[in-house]
């Protein structure tokens, strides 16, 4: 018997839904992928509106601003990394400083 067919034996019972390995780990992987790439494009659309308007010249406060996005969204993205995946400390590093 394979691990379908025993799922599908213990979802016909009650009211619970068992999903094959296959799909959990399919939906795993989305919702990586989407707190990634929304980590990657929120700063950028972040930063760009905060100096739109400023016509190249920066104050302290937004230079301060700025960079604390980059460290905040830097750090946010490495830690879904290690926790969300089973990359190696060098692949992280690799990952967030590319």
């Amino acid at each position: 018997m394979t691990t379908e067919q025993e799922t599908q034996l213990k979802s016909r019972g009650g009211n619970e839904i068992y999903f094959t390995r296959e799909r959990i780990n399919l939906c795993a992987s989305f919702i990586i992928t989407i707190m990634i790439v929304v980590l990657l494009i929120v700063p950028i659309y972040l930063l760009y509106n905060l100096v739109k308007d400023k016509q190249g010249a920066l104050d302290a406060h937004s230079t301060g601003v700025c960079i604390g996005i980059l460290l905040v969204c830097t750090l946010l993205f490495s830690a879904v990394l290690a926790l969300f995946t089973k990359a190696r400390r060098h692949e992280i590093l690799g990952a967030a400083a590319a």
